[in-house]
């Protein structure tokens, strides 16, 4: 059987039965040594979480996401050492913050196709809430 794809480039000429087959073979001239089929399998961060800082009682949302249809778990550091956070195995993790709270370290592994990926660590910093309230635009108070 003939190739039905063929590269030429000087000498001598590269043929392949695919397309994938034919990256495959040219693949050491550029430098590349794993198989363009296990590309497709390569898990990555498309959106790392970020540190968030919020004041106590606020809600504090960690996001990340991931390519394909990866399986996430989330995990905290409070001082000593990374544990998984029981039931949180979304691509995002909110907590209503505490002064607790206050310093934990966030991260989240992904994991697909037997690979797994460690996320960014990200800090929660909590403040305390100085019962200050907050008005509107164009709303009235009275100071006695």
């Amino acid at each position: 059987m003939q190739p039905r794809l063929r590269l030429s480039y000087g000498s001598p000429s590269v043929g392949a039965d695919s397309l994938i087959d034919l990256l495959w073979k040219l693949g050491p001239m550029f430098g590349i040594t794993r198989s363009p089929v296990d590309w497709e399998h390569d898990l990555q961060f498309t959106l790392q979480p970020t540190s968030r800082s919020v004041v106590e009682t606020v809600q504090a949302t960690f996001t990340a996401h991931a390519s394909g249809n990866p399986s996430y778990q989330w995990q905290r550091n409070t001082g000593s050492g990374f544990s998984n956070i029981s039931g949180q195995t979304g691509s995002s993790l909110t907590i209503t913050a505490s002064l607790a709270d206050d310093g934990n370290v966030y991260r989240v592994v992904v994991t697909k196709a037997g690979q797994s990926i460690t996320s960014d660590e990200v800090t929660l910093t909590v403040t305390e809430n100085l019962g200050i309230g907050f008005m509107t635009i164009g709303s009235t108070f009275q100071v006695a």
